[in-house]
């Protein structure tokens, strides 16, 4: 896996997952849909990757789970 400064959307996506014991995983479309309907907005890098701070990451994962039912 390659490794970045900072985190990318197929990490967040893992911790979703992590976060609810494998039991709630959510495809990258659904992401970017989330996204797009104005969930959380995303900061883009020059090649157009999605980039999110930890402290983006844990509210972004926050907002996914509340959003499927899953309480923190």
């Amino acid at each position: 896996m390659r490794r970045f400064p900072y985190i990318t959307v197929g990490r967040i996506l893992e911790m979703v997952s992590e976060s609810t014991q494998g039991q709630l995983r959510i495809s990258r479309s659904t992401f970017y849909r989330l996204e797009k309907e104005g969930f959380f907005q995303s900061i883009k890098t020059i090649g157009n990757w999605r980039r999110y701070t930890p402290s983006d990451a844990s509210i972004i994962v926050s907002l996914i789970k509340k959003n499927y039912g899953y309480a923190d």
